[in-house]
Parts: C-alpha cells; structure tokens; sequence
C-alpha cells in the first residue's frame, strides 16, 4: 500500500543510523527528539486502546524507564 511505503521512507530517513551514530559520537544525539518521534509513530500504527499508555510514555523524559 503506498502509504505504507510512505511511512517506510519517513522511518528510514528519519532514524538514520549512520547520522544517529555521528550525533552519538559528537555529542549531540538528542534522545528526546528521537523517543518522541517513535512514540509518535507507534501512536499512529497501535491500536486506539493503546492512545493511553503512548500518552504517558511520551511524559517519560529519562532514558532507561522509557526503555
């Protein structure tokens, strides 16, 4: 379906890992920006029950307890 293909190139493009690793190793990954872009994609894909544990993951600021 071409919206999935269109949500296929967003992620990739988005979580790039050869950019994610140059920010990790320079010092300016920011895990907030790239936790959130997740969540929002699993909001988009989950199903409406699940709205609300997105929700409060999305309040989680800290690494490890999101994780």
């Amino acid at each position: 379906m071409p919206q999935h293909q269109q949500l296929k190139m967003e992620i990739e493009e988005i979580l790039d890992m050869d950019l994610i690793r140059q920010q990790v190793e320079n010092g300016i990954f920011d895990f907030q920006r790239y936790s959130q872009y997740i969540l929002s994609v699993c909001s988009r894909l989950c199903c409406p029950i699940r709205d609300e544990m997105i929700r409060q993951l999305t309040e989680i600021k800290e690494m490890i307890p999101l994780f």
